[in-house]
């Protein structure tokens, strides 16, 4: 089994691609020549570029080989094995940058590079296949929401695992709810109310600026730097061009 990196900046379509998904890829015929041969099995690491900011380059999918046909427009087939959109693998912060730079001399998008040993693929590999996003592990244990975890009132402390995270903080959260209450801040929505007893304590607690914004440890303030909201308005709160609290206030007025 090999290993690729294949860097793509303007390829349309990788916001919707889903895990386990097969996609088609247009590349350049040489790849199929010695001593660059690319088989079924192999695995592609798919790297974003252009011309995006420095937080959003990096390993945005795990993909593995399962069909080739060089006769073909599109002679390579794969199928997501990882999805990182939500935590890109920044190579170089796991201690894999002499990767990152032979990936950046490539230059253009589109181009494939084939990993030596010495990049040891292999423990990347392994990495990230074995990490769990923070969405992942909600979908293992419903009751944890995204804006859950625990310690201090200091957050966003970056810790290194496979991928990085940013410590979301329980004691924050709770001090943020005895102020404000369990009534979402923008529609007003009660989960007890509507639920009974299942529903009471439930609310989502929203970073008015996100962690991933400020990237570094800080003290909050659970009142003025949070704020509950039902999970409906957290998601439009985390839209691209997404409204203020008070702007989507008035829409309830």
């Amino acid at each position: 089994m090999t290993f690729w990196q294949y860097k793509f900046s303007t390829w349309t379509g990788w916001e919707t691609i889903q895990v386990n998904e097969t996609i088609r890829w247009k590349t350049n015929k040489t790849i199929n020549k010695e001593p660059n041969t690319i088989s079924v099995d192999d695995i592609v690491f798919l790297f974003r570029s252009g011309n995006i900011s420095q937080r959003n380059k990096g390993i945005y999918f795990v993909a593995k080989v399962i069909d080739i046909d060089f006769d073909s427009e599109h002679p390579i087939n794969l199928k997501i094995l990882k999805d990182l959109r939500k935590n890109i693998f920044h190579a170089e912060e796991h201690g894999f940058s002499k990767v990152v730079k032979k990936i950046n001399a490539l230059q253009m998008s589109g181009k494939y590079y084939k990993f030596q040993n010495d990049d040891n693929p292999k423990k990347m590999y392994q990495q990230i296949i074995e990490s769990n996003s923070l969405s992942e592990n909600i979908q293992d244990n419903p009751d944890i929401y995204p804006d859950e975890v625990d310690s201090s009132l200091s957050e966003g402390t970056k810790t290194k695992v496979y991928v990085n995270k940013f410590e979301r903080n329980q004691k924050a959260r709770k001090l943020c709810l005895d102020y404000y209450g369990y009534n979402c801040q923008t529609c007003n929505f009660n989960f007890e109310k509507i639920y009974g007893e299942i529903g009471k304590d439930s609310i989502h607690v929203h970073h008015i600026v996100p962690i991933s914004k400020i990237r570094k440890n800080y003290i909050i303030n659970p009142i003025e730097d949070l704020i509950p909201v039902c999970p409906n308005c957290h998601l439009i709160l985390h839209k691209k061009n997404a409204p203020t609290i008070e702007q989507l206030k008035t829409r309830f007025k």
